[in-house]
């Protein structure tokens, strides 16, 4: 099982591979994030690391999921729509009207 710690970068590794995947290159992903090329696959080569298995079969052109990505891939995107539904509820209840009201 992971410590704290550790899950704190798993989850940012994973949104990350999410970009990845979605992308299609490091190269995208890295602008889209705003990190470098280099960073973004310091990242997956982590995760890959951390889950003692290999995610994507990467080659000069192409990025191809392994099974394991494949199960990944759907768990990523869960925990991007989850984080985005998270800020969109705060937002929401953070710009309702509250308090009281004189008339």
């Amino acid at each position: 099982m992971f410590i704290k710690s550790e899950q704190k970068k798993l989850a940012y590794q994973m949104l990350v591979f999410d970009e990845v995947v979605n992308k299609g290159s490091f190269t995208l992903a890295a602008h889209s994030l705003g990190h470098t090329k280099s960073a973004v696959s310091l990242y997956i080569t982590q995760l890959e690391t951390a889950l003692d298995t290999r995610l994507l079969t990467r080659s000069t052109r192409t990025l191809n999921l392994t099974p394991s990505g494949e199960l990944l891939v759907k768990r990523s995107e869960q925990l991007v729509n989850l984080l985005s539904d998270t800020l969109q509820d705060l937002d929401t209840y953070n710009n309702e009207p509250a308090g009281r009201i004189a008339i």
